[in-house]
């Protein structure tokens, strides 16, 4: 709902600021379970980006980083949806991968909605999710936006220099239009960020059970283990 988050936490503030300083997420690798992603975007564009967040000299993405190892990189499936364009991943968009294992019928196929992707592309009635929290992760710097034809000026993630590694967990599936996710797909890719070497996991993804302790609890506590920094929302129904 607003493009000025940096200036709200003070990550730009002009001396003290966590951007003056050079914390922009250099290097780190943030695995974002979600939706898909467009990863056309040009918030994931492998392009020079400022050094200091949103000022300083432009600078290109170096290689991947030496502890980071995973290479899918799943687009493409034109025959299930003809806007599934193959996407090459570069040094910004890491990697991305799908799981879809949880919505299969007897016979193994996907029972998803009307639009979907059967790849780690943002697509269906679910769309812009994935992408969204991925951008507010690590958009790049300064990336021009516009709202229904309409200029916004700029925005950035809050780790403008830090590099994506997507994990597509949730769908669009006709009981559900809005999106689900199946924790056989979510344990799937939290064991995959890990083998992959992510830094953070980021879900933006609200549990309403009071359980604690399933499959993905166990997983999630498996990357912490791993020293892996986990951000997940505590609930997504209110305090």
């Amino acid at each position: 709902d607003t493009s000025v988050t940096p200036e709200f936490l003070g990550l730009n503030r002009r001396f003290s600021g966590p951007w003056r300083r050079g914390i922009t997420g250099e290097d780190v690798v943030i695995g974002v379970l979600d939706g898909g992603i467009w990863p056309e975007h040009p918030c994931f564009a492998d392009v020079p980006t400022p050094r200091r967040g949103d000022r300083g000299r432009k600078i290109p993405y170096g290689d991947t980083p030496e502890s980071f190892s995973g290479t899918a990189c799943e687009f493409g499936d034109t025959d299930f949806n003809a806007e599934d364009l193959p996407f090459s991943c570069n040094n910004k968009l890491l990697s991305a991968s799908f799981y879809v294992d949880g919505f299969r019928d007897a016979d193994g196929n996907p029972v998803l909605s009307d639009g979907e992707c059967l790849s780690a592309r943002d697509c269906g009635p679910f769309g812009d999710h994935g992408t969204n929290v991925a951008g507010t992760a690590a958009c790049n710097g300064n990336t021009p936006a516009e709202l229904n034809g309409e200029s916004e000026g700029t925005i950035s993630g809050m780790a403008p220099r830090a590099r994506i590694s997507h994990y597509k967990v949730c769908w669009s599936i006709p009981t559900a239009p809005t999106g689900t996710c199946s924790n056989v797909d979510l344990v799937a890719a939290v064991e995959q960020g890990i083998s992959d070497g992510v830094d953070v996991m980021n879900l933006s993804l609200g549990m309403d059970s009071p359980i604690i302790g399933d499959a993905f609890d166990v997983a999630l506590l498996n990357a912490t283990a791993a020293g892996i920094y986990v951000a997940t929302s505590a609930g997504n129904s209110g305090p």
